[in-house]
C-alpha cells in the first residue's frame, strides 16, 4: 500500500511549527518589554536635575581645593623669600636694602638712580643665578644695560591666586612707558605712610632715624639684632595685588621706576591702612578675607582683612617706640616734618586736643621718640647731641 507523504497529520503540524510559533511570539513580547522600558520626560528631567545638584556641589568643592593648593603654594613662596633672607644676611651681615640709589652727587639720596630693590638682592639665593648675573645693580635699573634681565619673570615672586600673572605697564611724565615683570610680594616698610615717605629728602642715616621705622627703606642696612621686638614678632614682608591699570604703582620684583606715580610701592608695603586697603600701598592680596605675612624668623603667618590695624602697625616696626603710634595711624594729631606754630623747640608741645606734636622738617622740632627739642630735620639720630637719649634700646647704625 502506498503512503501519500505530502499529507501531514495535525499532530505532526503540531509538533513541527508550534515551538517556532512560541519562540516568535516570545520575541516579540520581549521586545515590546525593551520597548516599554524606555525614560519618560519626567524621568529625564529629574535626571537632569540629579545632575546639576551633583556638578553644583562638586564644582565649589573642586575650587576650595585649587584655592587652598593655590594658598599653600603662596606660603610656600614667602618661606623661600625669608631663606633667601636669613642666607643673605649670613653672608652680607645684613638684609638687603629696600631699595637702593645714588645721586649724580654721590650722596645717597631718596630721589637716586639706581632703584633695585630687595627682591633683586635675593635672586642668588633663590636660584636664580641666571638673572642674578645678568643684574647690574651698579647701574640703575632703567639703563640699556639692565633692559634685558629687568624683563625677566622669577616665579618665586609670583602668587598664584593673584588672577593677573601678566607684566605690569607704568606711564610717567618723567620716563617713557614702562613695561615691569609684577611680583606679589613687597618688603616691610613699617606703618609710615609711603605717599608722605615719597617726599623724603636725605640719606639713609635719616630714614633710619625717622619713627615708626621698618626693616626696609632707601639704601637701608637693617640687622637681626635690631628686631627688638624679637624676629618671631616682627613682619619682614607681606603681599600685594596686582594691577595691570596703566600707571598703578603695584609691585615689581625689580625695583622703584623713579618718576612713577607712587614708586616707593613698586617695592615696599606700609602698615599705616589695614590689610586690603584700597589704596596702593597697603598690604593686600587675593585669597579670601586676608593676606599671607612673613615674619623676621622665616615663619609665615595668615592675618585676617579685620585683624586689628593697631596690632598690624605695631608688629610692622623694629623698635617699641609706638607711644604715638594710634594718633599717627588715626590721622590726626600731627604731620611729618611738622612744627608746632605755638612752640619754640617746647618739648611739651600740645595741638588743640592736647597730644604732642612731631617737630622737625624744617629744622627746629620735637623728637617723636624722646620729645626734646631737636634741630635736625629727622631728629632721632643715635650720636647726636641735640636731645637726651631715649630711655629704651635703639638701634644704631
Amino acid at each position: 500500500m502506498l503512503v501519500d507523504k505530502s499529507r501531514i497529520t495535525l499532530h505532526e503540524f503540531s509538533a513541527s511549527f508550534l515551538p517556532e510559533y512560541k519562540i516568535m511570539r516570545s520575541r516579540k513580547i520581549n521586545l515590546r518589554r525593551r520597548l516599554s522600558r524606555g525614560f519618560t520626560l519626567v524621568e529625564l528631567l529629574v535626571v537632569i536635575a540629579i545632575i546639576g545638584a551633583l556638578v553644583a556641589l562638586l564644582i565649589p568643592a573642586v575650587q576650595q581645593a585649587r584655592e587652598a593648593s593655590r594658598r599653600a603654594h603662596c606660603q610656600n613662596n614667602l618661606r623661600q623669600i625669608g631663606l633667601a633672607a636669613h642666607l643673605f644676611h649670613d653672608v652680607e651681615k645684613r638684609l638687603p636694602p629696600g631699595w637702593i640709589g645714588v645721586t649724580t652727587t654721590g650722596e645717597d639720596e631718596v630721589f637716586g638712580l639706581t632703584g633695585w630693590s630687595w627682591s633683586a638682592h635675593l635672586l642668588s639665593q633663590l636660584e636664580q643665578g641666571a638673572i642674578a648675573d645678568r643684574v647690574a645693580l651698579d647701574w640703575p635699573m632703567l639703563h640699556e644695560i639692565n633692559d634685558a634681565s629687568r624683563q625677566q619673570r622669577v616665579t618665586t615672586f609670583s602668587c598664584p591666586s593673584d588672577p593677573s600673572q601678566e607684566d605690569l605697564s607704568f606711564e610717567s611724565a618723567v620716563n617713557a612707558p614702562l613695561t615691569l615683570p609684577a611680583s606679589h610680594y613687597v618688603a616691610n616698610f613699617g606703618p609710615t605712610p609711603l605717599s608722605a615717605s615719597q617726599n623724603y629728602s636725605g640719606t639713609k642715616r635719616r630714614f633710619s632715624g625717622q619713627p615708626f621705622r621698618g626693616p626696609f627703606h632707601h639704601n637701608s642696612e637693617t640687622k637681626m639684632r635690631d628686631f627688638l621686638r624679637g624676629t618671631s614678632n616682627t613682619i619682614l614682608a607681606g603681599e600685594r595685588r596686582s594691577n595691570r591699570t596703566t600707571g598703578s604703582a603695584r609691585a615689581t620684583w625689580t625695583g622703584v621706576a623713579f618718576g612713577h606715580a607712587e614708586y616707593l610701592s613698586h617695592a615696599v608695603g606700609s602698615s599705616h591702612l589695614p590689610i586690603n586697603d584700597a589704596d596702593n600701598s597697603a598690604f593686600s592680596s587675593s585669597h579670601l578675607l586676608g593676606s599671607f605675612f612673613l615674619y623676621a624668623d622665616g615663619h609665615v603667618a595668615f592675618w585676617s582683612q579685620q585683624s586689628e590695624h593697631l596690632l598690624l602697625a605695631k608688629m610692622s616696626m623694629l623698635d617699641q617706640s609706638d607711644d604715638r603710634l594710634p594718633i599717627m595711624l588715626a590721622g590726626g594729631g600731627f604731620e611729618f616734618g611738622e612744627t608746632p606754630e605755638d612752640s619754640e623747640d617746647d618739648a611739651d608741645a600740645e595741638d588743640d586736643d592736647g597730644n604732642f606734636l612731631i617737630g622737625g622738617g624744617g629744622g627746629a622740632g620735637i623728637c617723636p621718640i624722646c620729645l626734646r627739642p631737636s634741630e635736625r630735620p629727622w631728629p632721632h639720630i643715635p650720636g647726636e647731641d641735640d636731645h637726651v637719649p631715649v630711655n629704651r634700646p635703639i638701634p644704631i647704625r
